[in-house]
């Protein structure tokens, strides 16, 4: 199961998610997009982003206190990721 998959299960059932964005400069992945993807979801209430060089502990914390908010974007999530990141790749 991909990672887009198992993120919308999660958001569908409304848990808490920590994401932790995989970045180019220490060569996990082809740019940074998942840091903007991860800030984005962050920003509609859907998760706790954990960005490089945050205290862990902290962003721990906050996630106990988290309620996220209910997913209620209509359509396929992993369809719209895809064309997200197809759209980073060009």
């Amino acid at each position: 199961m991909r990672v887009q998959d198992r993120c919308y299960r999660r958001l569908k059932i409304t848990k808490k998610i920590i994401a932790v964005p995989r970045l180019k400069e220490y060569g996990e992945h082809v740019n940074n997009h998942q840091i903007e993807l991860a800030k984005k979801f962050e920003d509609l209430g859907y998760l706790i982003s954990y960005q490089d060089g945050d205290n862990f502990i902290q962003t721990y914390e906050r996630a106990k206190r988290f309620e996220p908010k209910p997913y209620t974007l209509k359509g396929n999530m992993v369809s719209l990721i895809d064309g997200l990141l197809e759209g980073y790749m060009k």
